[in-house]
């Protein structure tokens, strides 16, 4: 099998129809046994894939092998293994939740001292600003920036002795695959060494979904409570982290001086705004799912 040159690659590219794109500008294409993934592909994605193709136990779940990474005229390519499945827009089955449940389980079996992406680089997904280039490197780095934007101050957020787990970060129905060989995880960007409790707060988020998206992560969320419940401080963690992205989103942070991390990586430390009260997004994602599933009345 031999695997596609750069020319090829890009010419491959420049013949296919770009006006739908996969996902924010990035587009999917087959070439042969190949499948490319190009327009914007961080280095960090492409790490994180590896790192899970390499770790993962595939009797377990699949990722597709990385052939090639290269930048060329302003766009990224990923030429990686091609796989033959299907994807499923709606998955609420048990023994399907409860399978994704136990790949999760997996994937937060492998640890590390370094946090971020694997590899090391900017740190990506919904709980982290999309307009800044946070990286972070270890357990302090991450007190310190979660703790840097939230404003209670009868609860930090602290680690203490969590450890720092391999994470999906955007696990649902469009980033999985079913095949005869498996089940395949797709889409590793937001992937990365973070507190387990990273997941479950980016599973109880509710960004832009459907109703069927937010039913799989609320039905794998509370499979993993069950399986492999979150300790207090965990919990709490979480409700940082949520709160953490809420601010991201709806606040301004001035910048007024700098921080040395202990690993020597300096960051803007940013003042906290007063505001109102945090809304706890894990409720008002269950009190959106009741409403939008709730029975409606004849008025006839």
């Amino acid at each position: 099998m031999e695997i596609p040159d750069d020319d090829e690659v890009m010419q491959h590219c420049l013949a296919v129809d770009c006006s739908k794109p996969f996902y924010a500008g990035t587009f999917v294409t087959r070439l042969r046994a190949f499948a490319i993934k190009y327009g914007h592909v961080s280095r960090e994605e492409v790490n994180n894939q590896r790192h899970a193709h390499d770790v993962l136990n595939p009797n377990i779940v699949r990722v597709p092998q990385v052939f090639r990474y290269f930048s060329a005229a302003g766009k990224d390519y990923l030429v990686m293994e091609y796989v033959e499945g299907e994807p499923k827009t709606v998955i609420l089955d048990d023994e399907t939740i409860d399978t994704v449940a136990r790949i999760v389980n997996h994937l937060h079996g492998f640890t590390s001292q370094q946090a971020g992406p694997a590899g090391g680089g900017r740190c990506s997904g919904t709980l982290w600003p999309e307009d800044e280039d946070i990286t972070m490197l270890s357990s302090q780095d991450i007190e310190y920036t979660v703790n840097s934007r939230t404003s209670s101050t009868s609860r930090r957020f602290n680690l203490g002795e969590s450890p720092l787990v391999f994470t999906h970060g955007d696990v649902a129905p469009r980033n999985i695959l079913f095949s005869r060989s498996g089940i395949w995880f797709l889409d590793w960007e937001f992937a990365g060494y973070f507190p387990r409790a990273a997941e479950f707060a980016a599973l109880s988020q509710d960004y832009g979904a459907n109703v069927e998206d937010i039913r799989f992560r609320q039905r794998v969320l509370d499979t993993l409570k069950s399986t492999a419940p979150l300790s207090d401080n965990e919990t709490c963690q979480a409700q940082l982290l949520l709160e953490y992205a809420f601010n991201n989103i709806r606040f301004a942070w001035p910048r007024v001086q700098s921080h040395k991390s202990q690993l020597g990586t300096t960051r803007k430390k940013r003042c906290p705004i007063e505001a109102e009260r945090y809304v706890d997004i894990e409720l008002e994602l269950a009190r959106r799912i009741e409403t939008e599933l709730a029975p409606q009345n004849d008025t006839h």
